[in-house]
């Protein structure tokens, strides 16, 4: 099932006068093509203070396949062309993007929210796009064996610890704590409803966007498990004493495999040294813990997760068959060889082209063990996948590759057309409402 969402918010904002926004539309209104079937792009640069038509600078246009297959370049100065029309195709599925940088000296272009740079895309037969390398042919041997030697040789020592601060005359808040693999920690935390006479109650999971540790939250009527991927106890804190905390710990993983970001840290190595290996084994004996807790009502579990997080729905998903929906958006750590097919742009965090040499040939051999779409195609749980037509960070196509290996008989994938990373709050409630749907 394919639904379309027309992200106009994600195109506006009110800045100052020299800021350009940028219009666009195509002639399908729903942005979607054949293969070899023309799209037509209407751009119309405009005063992003203002709204009436830009009268000065040069921007430079190109249409290219999400990546580094250029289709269409020129540069428009917008003192004599504020309104453009563009022409393109693909001959094969895929996203034909239109990437717009600002050129004159002082000119800013708004990017689409959540991303650096202006994009706007359109789908050619999307449902025929498929993941940049075939799934490891032991790729379910590799998770049982992980699974089965964490359960051995790291006791389960799940702590919760009331945390007053954030209780509230309805919900009781704990901080949650366990050991993974290597003696690290990691860190969430659980909300219940104070009067468990009432359950049993809905449980929802989450694991949030890359960034640093959060507290965690929770809401009336459910219970909610939030874990973070960190191996450090989150801040309570503002945001700039979490983003040093955070910058600490990449600090010490990128020193070690010389890479910039936790993201990329340890597949270089072997796929047990990855940093996301631990996070993976420890939350999902969270989650397989809190489906089974008294106040839990095991048939009403669900998923809700973003960017980092909607990549984190799709491996929790699929290593947690026990939950009746599952929402993901823009997700990341998925199709992580998608430069293989077409040159088309990879997904974030791209985990083989961001490391340096000589490792990249070991991290190409071991990131399909943690590609989103290979734990896709692993889910028969309803869900339902969003994508973002604009996203520079987490691009539709690598969504897509998850959605159309998925085999779930009740999967759907919602369309933000010219949305970037960023998802709009319309979204987020379209999709809750589907999740929580009995």
């Amino acid at each position: 099932m394919r639904l379309s969402f027309l992200a106009t918010a994600a195109l506006s904002a009110a800045v100052s006068f020299a800021d350009v926004r940028l219009e666009v539309s195509s002639d399908h209104p729903d942005a979607v093509y054949r293969c070899g079937e023309k799209a037509v792009f209407a751009v119309k640069a405009v005063d992003a203070a203002t709204g009436v038509a830009a009268t000065g600078g040069v921007i430079r246009i190109r249409l290219d396949n999400f990546g580094e297959s250029v289709r269409f370049e020129r540069t428009v100065n917008l003192a004599e062309e504020a309104s453009v029309t563009l022409e393109g195709s693909l001959a094969e599925p895929g996203f034909l993007r239109l990437l717009a940088k600002a050129e004159s000296k002082g000119l800013k272009l708004v990017a689409n929210a959540g991303q650096g740079e202006f994009n706007w895309a359109v789908a050619y037969e999307p449902e025929s796009i498929r993941p940049g390398a075939p799934c490891p042919d032991d790729f379910d041997a590799f998770w049982a064996d992980a699974i089965a030697k964490y359960d051995r040789e790291v006791p389960k020592d799940i702590r919760l610890d009331l945390y007053p601060p954030k209780c509230t005359d309805a919900l009781d808040f704990y901080r949650l704590s366990l050991t993974t693999v290597g003696g690290r920690k990691l860190y969430g935390s659980l909300a219940r409803p104070k009067d468990l006479s009432k359950g049993p109650y809905p449980l929802l999971l989450q694991v949030p966007g890359a960034g640093p540790s959060s507290i965690g939250w929770g809401q009336p009527g459910q219970v909610t498990v939030f874990m973070n991927v960190h191996y450090y106890e989150p801040l309570d804190a503002d945001g700039k004493a979490r983003a040093a905390r955070q910058t600490t710990e990449d600090r010490e993983w990128g020193a070690k495999y010389g890479v910039g970001r936790y993201t990329l840290a340890g597949i270089s190595e072997s796929r047990e040294a990855y940093f996301y290996y631990g996070a993976i084994l420890g939350i999902r004996r969270v989650f397989h813990w809190a489906s089974k807790l008294p106040e839990v009502k095991a048939t009403d579990i669900t998923y809700d997760g973003t960017s980092q997080g909607g990549g984190f729905g799709l491996i929790m998903t699929a290593l947690c068959p026990f939950m009746r929906k599952s929402t993901v958006f823009v997700p990341a750590l998925t199709d992580l060889l998608g430069y293989k097919a077409g040159n088309r742009r990879s997904g974030w965090p791209r985990l083989v082209e961001s490391q340096p040499e000589p490792g990249r040939a070991t991290a190409e051999r071991w990131a399909p063990y943690f590609d989103g779409a290979n734990f896709a195609a692993r889910i028969r749980t309803p869900i339902a996948f969003e994508v973002g037509f604009g996203d520079n960070v987490c691009p539709p196509q690598c969504g897509y590759a998850a959605y159309n290996v998925c085999p779930a008989a009740d999967k759907r994938i919602y369309h933000g057309i010219g949305q970037g990373h960023a998802v709009p709050g319309e979204m987020y409630g379209q999709l809750a409402k589907w999740r929580n749907g009995k």
